[in-house]
Formats: C-alpha cells, structure tokens, sequence
C-alpha cells in the first residue's frame, strides 16, 4: 500500500483542493487570511522580553514552553530573523533550556528553519545551540528507544510516541542542516515505535489498557517514518526492486498505522481518546498532518483531510486571530501552513520493479525544498 501511495509522493507537500472547492467551502484566499491573522496575533502576544506568556499550561502540550512552541511557528512562516519580534525571540531563545524533551524539540527544530537565512558567526551560533540541542536529546533516550517528557538518560522509564516523535523531527532537521546526530538513536527508536504500535494497527498513550487514539496513531506512523528515512540515507537502490525484510516490515506497520487513521478520521474529536476537547482536537489535526503530507497521503479514508480540516479552522478562528489557547493556535497554524503546499513531482508506477529505492523522490523534493 505505501508503495502505491508513493505513486503520487509529495514528501514535501499536498495540493490543497480548496481553490477548486464549492461555492460554500472556505477559499484558499480564505485559508491565507486566516494563517495572516494568526501570525499577527503571535507578534502580538510576544511580550517585551522577547518570550511569550505561559499560563494555561496545566492541560497544554507542554507543561511549560509557549515560547518555544510559538517562536517554532514563526520560524514556519520562513520570517527573516533580522526582523525585530524574530531577533528579540532569538536572542532569548538560543540559550535557552527548559530541560524536557518536547521544548528542547521545538527549540532545535526552531533555530534549524532558521538557520540556512543566516551567515558567518551569527550561522556558528545558530549551529552551537542545535548541536546542543541534538546532544541532549541524543542522551535523554531511554533504553528501550523511545523519550519521555524527562530525559531518561539511557534508562528504562516511562516514555511516550509524541515525546519520541518531537525528539525525531528536531534529529531530522539536525541532519538537513548538516550537523552530525549519533546513528545509535536510530535502530532503538524504531524498535520503540514498532513495540508501542497495538494490534488493530494504532498507538495509544502509553498507558496500560488504553485505546488506541487518532492523535497517538499519527504520532506513531510519523515517527516510524522518521526512522525509515534515516535508514535509507545513503542507502543504494536495492538490488533487482528487493527490499529488505525489515524495510517490507516498517511500510507494512506504517500501512496498518495508515488504515487505522482512515477508518477512524473524524474531526468531531481526537478519534478514540478518552478525552477530546478543542485544546486536543487541534494537536490531533496537526498530528495527522505529520503523518500524512511525508507519505503523500490526501485522504484518510473518503476525507479531504486538509480540505475539511481548513474548513473548521477557517470556520472556528476568534476575531482576534487564535484558535483557543496560545499552543493551539501554533497547532492550528501549523497543520494550514504544511498542508497547502503545491506537489513538485509524482513517481510513475509500472510493471516491474519500479520501486527499488523507495526514498528517492522523497529525497530529491526535500533537496529541492530546502534550496527555496
């Protein structure tokens, strides 16, 4: 199944099907305001130290690191860090550690989309702290390959998919930027994500007895990705189309983690959780999009993911520009920017062994992405 889905791969993108949407759906141009309306309304909660409030965090995606997430955010709109509300946020930030696993993420991931506009000894900062930052996460990893809210230290403590993705993105981006991330993280990452994944195809939170949810499900199909591209960096074209028995087995968790998500699409609530409201929905729907633009996926199931999930959130944004609270609003903003983006180039699919390197269209649009 994934290798029929990579037939139309947009690693880095997905059409958005709003400009040819009925009269009463949102527009594309209704998508753009929404996403302008959002920015503004980030630069104008930044507070005059260059950081960003953090109350309300008790229930939040974090306990604590509104700035981080909300600075990452802004760095997705590809903003020069030479304009003041970037360089007073940068200049807090890139020391900055709170010392858990998701803002330590958002911080390297942050720094990382900023890096390549920058030159000289500015770049060498930038460089330092992700380096840093990949140091960290590198050994916060516990023993059994997966992260925790905590750094585990190389231990066998409780760890979660959605702390183990972050982790991942932030290594991810680490590579793309050149900076030398330890292959031993790779394996026991994969290896996690492969225990973790429950026998109806889904992952759930962690926890034991608990259902497997949409939120958690994305998360763990994303994170198996991460680990699947970084096996395959430098990898030849296997021999005669073959793949590997563990690569078969990866696409194959991947394509059960996949139907899970179609059957089970909804975007009345985070699918199977046990507690589902609009703080939850909105990482759910940005869960989702990690999981679906890598594999070039449109439709969970019979949905328009982006269409319909562009729709709500054009529908449910505040007058002042937020969707909820401040860590929602970066989720929401999050899944418009990544869905909308235009495919740059499709894999024919013909008899034979068509597919003997399953990552190189992958590759070769990252490449071209990053050149932009």
């Amino acid at each position: 199944m994934m290798r029929t889905r990579l037939v139309c791969l947009a690693i880095a993108a997905l059409v958005s099907a709003l400009s040819a949407a009925p009269a009463c759906a949102v527009t594309d141009d209704d998508v753009a305001k929404a996403i302008e309306k959002g920015r503004e309304y980030l630069i104008g909660r930044q507070l005059p130290s260059g950081l960003w409030p953090e109350e309300g965090q008790a229930k939040a995606f974090v306990a604590r690191g509104n700035s981080e997430i909300a600075f990452f955010t802004l760095c997705y709109f590809n903003e020069h860090p030479n304009r003041p509300h970037m360089s007073k946020g940068a200049e807090v930030m890139i020391p900055r550690n709170l010392g858990d696993t998701r803002t330590v993420g958002l911080h390297a991931m942050a720094l990382a989309a900023l890096h390549n506009m920058l030159l000289g000894d500015r770049r060498e900062q930038f460089r330092a702290a992700i380096k840093a930052d990949v140091a960290w996460l590198a050994a916060a990893q516990g023993s059994h390959g997966g992260w925790g809210a905590k750094s585990l230290s190389g231990g066998s403590g409780p760890a979660d998919i959605t702390s183990t993705l972050v982790a991942l993105q932030a290594l991810r981006d680490a590579v793309r930027r050149g900076i030398e991330v330890p292959e031993a993280v790779w394996q026991p990452a994969q290896r996690f994500c492969l225990e973790r994944q429950q026998p109806d195809g889904g992952w759930n939170s962690g926890e034991a007895g608990a259902p497997s949810c949409g939120s958690m499900t994305a998360a763990g199909v994303a994170s198996l990705f991460l680990t699947f591209e970084a096996s395959q960096l430098g990898a030849p074209c296997s021999r005669h189309g073959e793949m590997p028995a563990k690569m078969r087995e990866v696409e194959q968790r991947m394509d059960a983690g996949m139907a899970w998500l179609s059957r089970e699409f909804t975007l009345e609530a985070d699918p199977k959780a046990p507690a589902s409201g609009e703080a939850r929905k909105l990482f759910w729907l940005c869960a989702a999009e990690a999981a679906a633009v890598p594999l070039g996926c449109k439709y969970f199931g019979a949905h328009d993911w982006y269409k319909e999930g562009a729709e709500y959130l054009v529908k449910s944004q505040a007058a002042d520009g937020s969707w909820g609270d401040l860590p929602g609003t970066c989720f929401a903003l999050l899944f418009l920017l990544d869905g909308r983006k235009p495919v740059v180039m499709s894999k024919l699919r013909f008899d034979g062994n068509w597919n003997s390197h399953p990552m190189d269209v992958y590759n070769y649009v990252s490449y071209y992405t990053r050149l932009k």
